[in-house]
């Protein structure tokens, strides 16, 4: 379901955490999709043990950044897709799509 939290357009998705298990989250959506979800680093722990990555991200501002980054599944729309999951340095109060 996608709806609007003031002027900022928001998406409920399924996520798949650890052992099989899927939990509806809130996201918002970021207007710079790169078709992946980015987590606070606290939620990393939430996930299967698997190998993690160093990503580097160029920000808007020309700034570089490092962040962890795997995979998981989500669901919407009755639909199922494995998207890629960065991990990011920060107090965001919403996760990004």
């Amino acid at each position: 379901m996608t709806y609007l939290l003031g002027k900022h357009p928001y998406i409920t998705l399924k996520v798949l955490f650890q052992k099989d298990k899927w939990k509806k989250v809130d996201c918002l959506i970021d207007t710079g999709f790169s078709g992946g979800l980015s987590l606070p680093r606290e939620y990393q722990g939430h996930f299967r043990k698997q190998v993690f990555i160093e990503t580097h991200l160029l920000l808007a501002d020309g700034s570089e950044i490092a962040a962890d980054a795997t995979y998981t599944k989500i669901r919407f729309n009755g639909k199922e897709k494995e998207v890629d999951v960065l991990y990011l340095w920060g107090t965001q109060k919403h996760w990004l799509v």
